[in-house]
């Protein structure tokens, strides 16, 4: 008997958050995945990743012979919704050592909020 029954589809760990510069930041753990096995579509406000984690070479064809499965496979897309505050067509990702980090740059008007100009020097 089987004790791994069929998954549903997985979804990889992720940290969203705005660094000191405004900017939005997305990461993805994709550990044992090439940047081949990844898709980024931009749509709207929307940043699409997408991808397949194959099973390993040394995988046992039978599921019956794990002891212990945890490492999720398959395929797998995440939809990140991005705030109207971010340039979503701007954005910019790197895939290293495991990690995609996606890079939305804020848009000039709320760009401008968050770093008003300084007054004058000598202005009260």
């Amino acid at each position: 008997m089987n004790p791994f029954p069929q998954r549903a589809p997985w979804v990889p760990n992720q940290d969203v958050f705005v660094n000191q510069l405004g900017e939005l930041i997305i990461e993805f753990e994709l550990s044992s995945l090439r940047p081949d096995d990844l898709t980024l579509t931009r749509e709207e406000n929307c940043i699409l990743v997408s991808g397949n984690r194959t099973e390993s070479v040394q995988a046992p064809a039978d599921p019956d012979q794990y002891v212990v499965r945890q490492i999720a496979r398959g395929s797998f897309s995440c939809t990140v919704k991005i705030a109207a505050n971010f340039d979503a067509a701007a954005s910019k990702a790197v895939y290293s050592n495991g990690i995609l980090r996606i890079c939305v740059p804020p848009t000039e008007s709320f760009k401008d909020r968050l770093h008003p100009p300084s007054p004058p020097l000598g202005a009260a």
